[in-house]
């Protein structure tokens, strides 16, 4: 499918891409493929404004996360209530999560 370029930025009704929907389903070898893509992991959901890290983070899917990081991410952006993918992994108490994100300076 990725041969054919399709659009990887396509947005459904509530601002999701392909990329933030596979991160937060844990689909960590389609992630791969949308990143090597082109696909931007700076999107965020336009009702929520989750970034894709929110919702990996949130949905608890280190390896997606750690793909993430293979980008040039910012590591702390803060969703519609202020939250940060570290405060999202402290209350998930993801203590494997929360190494992740402290080693990469949240």
């Amino acid at each position: 499918l990725l041969k054919h370029k399709p659009e990887v930025e396509f947005k459904d009704s509530h601002g999701r891409t392909p990329l933030w929907i596979a991160a937060s389903k844990g689909e960590d070898e389609i992630v791969n493929a949308l990143l090597q893509s082109g696909a931007s992991p700076l999107v965020e959901c336009c009702t929520c404004k989750t970034s894709v890290l929110h919702i990996a983070v949130q949905k608890r899917h280190l390896e997606v996360v750690r793909l993430l990081f293979t980008r040039d991410i910012p590591v702390d952006p803060r969703d519609a209530r202020g939250e940060t993918p570290l405060f999202k992994a402290v209350r998930n108490n993801d203590l494997e999560m929360v190494k992740e994100l402290v080693e990469r300076g949240a």
